[in-house]
């Protein structure tokens, strides 16, 4: 019986992979792959842009060069790093895979953190021997992504704004729950209580992590495993 690797295949003609060539995973970027459908979620499609990046946007205003070079008062960095803290300390709570948060603004974001896709986080479960479907995976994504606004709003009293991208990603992930329409905004305003619940529960961890983010600015995932764990 072949791996579910082995039933991956490419799209383009020639590119079957050879005796001692590297994984279909690592040749994705030289031929098109597509992955199967899990059994326990072949309703599912994610049809929307899937992005690793959960960003906090700048708030509009005079800028002269890039959002680098002009200095946020330290307030907004607080709330900036909070934001992220938010993120990455539940998106670990949740089992999701998840990357480095870091408070230095880009070109169009004043900070940002790193959540996988969600078959990333799909494989990496049902590797480990934990066996969700996709639907669960979306909802402890979205509660994630949901965490960063409530992290302002719980520790801080107020959110600043600038979490368009959160809710774009919410908004697309929402899309794909089971149910009507009506049943998946009523899955969303619970899991909006869970992100509150969650934030609470672990407002010391996040805490930690937002002065980590102030004192040096970008911190690896392994660093905030570490405070998290």
């Amino acid at each position: 019986m072949h791996s579910r690797r082995d039933r991956w295949h490419h799209a383009r003609p020639g590119c079957a992979p050879r005796p001692g060539s590297p994984s279909p995973r690592s040749t994705a970027s030289n031929c098109q792959v597509r992955r199967p459908t899990p059994p326990r979620a072949k309703s599912l499609r994610l049809t929307r842009p899937r992005g690793w990046r959960s960003s906090t946007r700048a708030a509009p205003g005079p800028c002269f060069g890039s959002l680098r070079e002009t200095p946020m008062p330290n307030s907004d960095r607080y709330h900036t790093a909070i934001h992220e803290a938010g993120h990455a300390v539940i998106g670990r709570v949740l089992g999701m895979v998840c990357g480095h948060a870091t408070i230095a603004p880009d070109a169009d974001s004043a900070g940002h953190h790193f959540i996988a896709d969600p078959w990333m986080t799909y494989e990496q479960w049902d590797s480990a021997g934990k066996y969700r479907d996709l639907t669960s995976v979306l909802r402890g994504r979205i509660v994630a992504f949901m965490a960063g606004v409530v992290a302002e709003r719980e520790l801080l009293g107020r959110d600043s704004g600038g979490d368009g991208d959160d809710q774009r990603q919410i908004a697309w992930m929402s899309e794909e729950l089971p149910g009507s329409k009506v049943q998946q905004l009523k899955q969303v305003s619970r899991l909006q209580k869970s992100a509150v619940h969650l934030v609470r529960r672990h407002e010391a961890t996040i805490r930690e992590v937002a002065n980590a983010l102030m004192e040096e600015e970008t911190l690896p995932a392994t660093k905030i495993d570490d405070i998290v764990c």
